[in-house]
């Protein structure tokens, strides 16, 4: 499993992060740009060339690293 855990540059870094050949996770924190408040974001990553069984097993187990994650304001599956 890899966890990003972002610095300084936030979604920018983030976004340079990104690898098209493992199953990455994130949790960040932005501010909601209507209300300014923080909201909670949980991200997982299926990168395009990751093993397709490790696609299909990670998936299987995502609500249980998303209750390790509590406290989202919403999951974001992306590839």
């Amino acid at each position: 499993m890899n966890l990003f855990i972002p610095g300084s540059e936030g979604l920018d870094e983030l976004k340079e992060e990104l690898n098209a050949n493992k199953i990455m996770y994130a949790f960040l924190r932005v501010i909601d740009p209507k209300t300014s408040l923080p909201k909670f974001v949980f991200l997982h990553w299926q990168g395009e060339s990751a093993a397709g069984t490790r696609k299909g097993m990670c998936a299987t187990h995502l609500s249980d690293i998303e209750k390790y994650f509590h406290g989202a304001h919403v999951t974001i599956n992306a590839r």
